[in-house]
């Protein structure tokens, strides 16, 4: 498991609300809409090591449907959910935005038919003067 990013800490707060993160589709799914992504939500306190709440799977699609409806997931800690016989989650993970932006490179312009004008020009006139000479309009200078 690769961790893709990590959220900065709420303290002190049962319902926290994390600020909101950018990443490319390609960092989190490869540009696989229906890959897995597992999201673990941790308790952190300054004493101790962090403490699992509980963790979640999705895709990038399901992150998606957020623009229909609310988006939801049950945080399951797995200890909790194998001693317990009426567990039922340790919290709720909601997506409240989820946007997808596309952005094109260069090689997408070229590709869907763009055209491209191109103009070089070279001044050889000699009233500009000797490269070498610093009074030229196009010295070059030797030490950058």
């Amino acid at each position: 498991m690769l961790l893709l990013k990590r959220s900065e800490v709420v303290y002190n707060n049962l319902n926290p609300r994390w600020r909101q993160m950018e990443m490319t589709s390609s960092q989190l799914c490869g540009c696989d809409d229906s890959a897995i992504i597992k999201i673990k939500v941790f308790d952190y306190d300054e004493a101790s090591a962090p403490d699992l709440i509980g963790e979640c799977t999705t895709t990038l699609k399901e992150m998606k449907k957020q623009k229909k409806e609310i988006v939801q997931w049950d945080l399951i800690h797995p200890k909790k959910q194998g001693r317990k016989k009426n567990y039922k989650n340790s919290g709720v993970l909601k997506i409240l935005q989820c946007v997808s932006v596309k952005t094109f490179s260069f090689l997408d312009y070229v590709s869907s038919g763009l055209q491209l004008n191109c103009m070089v020009a070279f001044d050889f006139t000699a009233s500009n003067g000797h490269p070498n000479t610093p009074a030229s309009l196009h010295h070059l200078n030797a030490q950058g």
